[in-house]
């Protein structure tokens, strides 16, 4: 007769450490908001009645995660804007998860993923904070990306936007640029010509090939013609690319200043150097097979 075994008594898990200690209803006069919020925007009265609205009719779905800062004293680490609404509807408490003390890169990630996920925030909100992790913690785009379940170009281009000039981030906020449009614009490093290639965008509504075209004009690359893809690839624009990538890299070398740069900063370099490499092998190796499979051949 054969019987079933449960998979705990085949093996020993790992021991489980709760996040939170406990739940209970914590008066709004003992919780302070965080000193460096994941979001800047403060909400506007009518969004705050509106959530504090619905909190009291609905009851509150998710709530707030605190953390302890003192005897009797809370600091919010999800939750701020359920928080501000119940003040603003004049509750006297709220009800709250509180967590075990946390280190300052794990209370920025939770905060960032509960926004990213919950909150639709803005691009340049998520920006500043995965500069952020990059600068402060040393984390690189791919790890930010894994952290906060989002690809690691939509890190990328969050990161690049910061450097535009604020009357092309208020076209990217009114949506009249989308955002992968603006990444392609901070490559271009003058700010009066970022403006003007974000208005032509706007007003005529380029797609973003022809912006990537112009971009690429601007910078002195010649992106469209050598660029290599699988079904139109020959040897000459394989060549052309790869010197491309050379001519890059000799004008790029004498203009990097590594020891202006922090740790986060340097270990993004050192990946993309990584995953250029591996590139790289891989050319090798196919032109080695390629070689091989020549001499069978003869």
């Amino acid at each position: 007769m054969i019987t079933e075994t449960s998979s705990a008594t085949k093996e020993k898990g790992r021991e489980i450490v709760p996040l939170a200690q406990e739940f209970r209803r914590i008066p709004l006069a003992n919780i302070r908001d965080p000193d460096d919020p994941v979001r800047t925007a403060k909400p506007d009265e009518e969004e705050l009645f509106n959530l504090g609205d619905s909190m009291l009719s609905d009851g509150m779905i998710y709530p707030v995660l605190l953390e302890p800062v003192g005897e009797n004293f809370f600091e919010v680490v999800i939750g701020s804007r359920r928080v501000r609404a119940a003040r603003y509807r004049e509750q006297l408490d709220i009800p709250a998860l509180i967590l075990e003390p946390q280190n300052a890169l794990t209370r920025l990630l939770l905060a960032l993923a509960e926004n990213i996920q919950r909150v639709q925030l803005e691009p340049f909100e998520e920006g500043r904070n995965f500069l952020r992790l990059l600068r402060e913690f040393g984390l690189s785009t791919s790890d930010i990306a894994s952290k906060v379940n989002k690809p690691t170009a939509h890190v990328k281009e969050r990161i690049q936007i910061l450097s535009l000039p604020d009357d092309v981030k208020k076209m990217v906020m009114d949506g009249e640029i989308s955002i992968r449009n603006a990444a392609m614009l901070a490559r271009v490093s003058d700010n009066e010509r970022q403006e003007a290639l974000a208005i032509e965008s706007a007003t005529h509504r380029l797609a973003s090939g022809e912006l990537r075209r112009r971009v690429h004009a601007e910078i002195g690359v010649d992106g469209e013609s050598t660029r290599v893809i699988p079904y139109n690839v020959t040897p000459e624009k394989f060549a052309a690319r790869t010197e491309e990538f050379a001519r890059w890299f000799k004008r790029a070398i004498p203009r990097l200043k590594l020891g202006e740069t922090n740790l986060g900063e340097r270990t993004l370099m050192i990946d993309a150097l990584n995953v250029l490499e591996e590139k790289v092998r891989m050319i090798k190796s196919l032109i080695k097979h390629q070689k091989t499979s020549h001499r069978k051949k003869a």
